[in-house]
C-alpha cells in the first residue's frame, strides 16, 4: 500500500511538470529547466548571488581588518589586547558544499554524516579578557572608561562602522539573505524537486530505509554520536547513492539557480549598489591592512 501511494504521488508530480503549468508559492510559473542536466561538484558548485558578497578570502581580508581597527581602539583606552589567531587556509570545503546535505559517496564512506573538519574546539591560548576590556569592545557597559568615552556598539561598532559591516535589516547583507532565502525555498518547493525526492525516498526504502527527505536521514536523533557507526555511514552511502540515482542533487542545484537567476533579475539596479559598495569595502580593507604592514 505505502509503495502504491508512493508511486501515485510521483506519477502525479511529474504529469504537472510534464503539462509546464505547476507554479510557485508567489503564483509564478517555475522556470524551465535544461533538459540535460550535468553532474554537479558541490565541491566547486557556485550559485549566481555569490557574485554579491566576499569569497572565503575577501571576507578573512575584511575580518582582519575590523578585527585591527577593533584591537587598536582598545589599546586607546590603556588595555593590550592581541590579534586573534586566522586560519592559514581554508577548511577544504567548498563554498556550498553541504547546501544540499551529503552529496560525496567518499564522504560517506569515512565520515557518515558527520563534518569533522569543521567542528571548532576551544583554544586553549585564547586571553581571557578582562570585564573592562569586554565593555570596551561590546560597548556594554559603563560610557567612560579611563577617561575616554566608550564608542557607540563599543570598540566592535567603531570597527564594523569604518569597515562598514552593516547586518541590520534592511542592509545589504540583509537583502542578500532573503533573497538567498526566497530563491532555496522556491527550489524546494518545485514540483520537478519534489518529485525527485519521492524517487530518492523510494530509493532508499528498497535499501532498508524508511525516510521522506534526504533532511530527516541526515538529521536522524540516532546519528547524533561523536563518531559515526557503522549503521550511519551504511545510511549515509545508501543516501548519496540514491541521490545519484535520481539525480536529486543536480537538479537541486540547477534548479535554485534558475531561482536565483529570477531574484537578480527582479533587483538588478539594487544589485549593481550591492555590489559596488562589496568591491569598496574589500578595497577599504585592503588599504588598512596594508598600512599595517
Amino acid at each position: 500500500m505505502r509503495k502504491m501511494a508512493a508511486l501515485a504521488i510521483i506519477v502525479l508530480l511529474a504529469s504537472l511538470s510534464a503539462i509546464g503549468c505547476s507554479s510557485t508559492e508567489s503564483g509564478m510559473a517555475e522556470p524551465s529547466l535544461p533538459e540535460n542536466i550535468e553532474k554537479v561538484d558541490m565541491s566547486a558548485f557556485d550559485l549566481p548571488l555569490d557574485q554579491y558578497l566576499p569569497d572565503e578570502a575577501e571576507a578573512l581580508q575584511i575580518r582582519m581588518a575590523r578585527d585591527a581597527v577593533m584591537v587598536n581602539c582598545v589599546q586607546g583606552f590603556g588595555f593590550t589586547v592581541p590579534l586573534p589567531a586566522y586560519p592559514r587556509q581554508s577548511v577544504g570545503r567548498g563554498r556550498h558544499e553541504g547546501r544540499y546535505l551529503l552529496a560525496s559517496v567518499s564522504r560517506a564512506r569515512k565520515y557518515g554524516y558527520k563534518w569533522p573538519e569543521l567542528t571548532k574546539e576551544s583554544d586553549p591560548n585564547a586571553p581571557v579578557l578582562s570585564a573592562e576590556i569586554q565593555a570596551v569592545v561590546s560597548g556594554e557597559g559603563p560610557s567612560i572608561i579611563s577617561g575616554k568615552k566608550v564608542p557607540g556598539g563599543g570598540c566592535l561598532g567603531a570597527a564594523n562602522r569604518r569597515l562598514k559591516i552593516d547586518e541590520a535589516p534592511g542592509s545589504d547583507v540583509d537583502i542578500m539573505r532573503r533573497m538567498d532565502a526566497r530563491a532555496y525555498a522556491a527550489m524546494k518547493a518545485d514540483s520537478r524537486v519534489l518529485a525527485a525526492t519521492v524517487r530518492w525516498s523510494g530509493c532508499m526504502e528498497k535499501a532498508g530505509y524508511y525516510y521522506p527527505n534526504p533532511g530527516r536521514a541526515n538529521d536522524d536523533p540516532a546519528f547524533n554520536t561523536t563518531v559515526a557507526s557503522s549503521g550511519e555511514i551504511a545510511t549515509a552511502v545508501a543516501d548519496v547513492l540514491c541521490k545519484e540515482e535520481v539525480g536529486l542533487i543536480n537538479l537541486m542545484a540547477v534548479a535554485e539557480i534558475a531561482y536565483q537567476d529570477r531574484e537578480i533579475e527582479s533587483a538588478k539596479d539594487r544589485l549593481r549598489e550591492i555590489l559596488d559598495r562589496k568591491n569598496e569595502q574589500i578595497e577599504l580593507a585592503r588599504g588598512l591592512l596594508s598600512g599595517l604592514r
